[in-house]
């Protein structure tokens, strides 16, 4: 575990943290909102830790590996083509849309909602 350092104020030991803040994308900014919301002490233990950001920043990767996968997964069931694109580009937005919407969903059920 990391030593921690203390910065005094008004007699009071406060311990000094030093948070690394990374961009987060979609999905990381969805699990920090939920943490703070939901599992409070989790969130300022990895904060404490110094890891929150490494942890965010792993749920970021492996929901935008797992959107990728889905969405290809989802347009091969559905038949979603370039051919498709080229002939009805309507039907096309909408599917990919609506795929769009299931992959979300999917992932902040099973990732970040957890």
């Amino acid at each position: 575990m990391k030593k921690l350092d203390y910065i005094e104020v008004g007699g009071i030991l406060y311990p000094d943290l030093h948070v690394n803040v990374k961009e987060l994308d979609y999905f990381g900014t969805k699990k920090i909102e939920y943490m703070k919301m939901y599992h409070p002490d989790e969130y300022v233990l990895l904060m404490a830790k110094g890891t929150l950001f490494d942890y965010l920043e792993q749920i970021d990767i492996q929901a935008s590996n797992m959107y990728d996968r889905l969405v290809d997964q989802y347009k091969k069931q559905r038949n979603i083509t370039e051919v498709l694109k080229a002939q009805d580009q309507m039907l096309w937005v909408q599917e990919m849309n609506n795929i769009k919407v299931c992959v979300n969903e999917v992932i902040l059920n099973e990732l970040i909602y957890e």
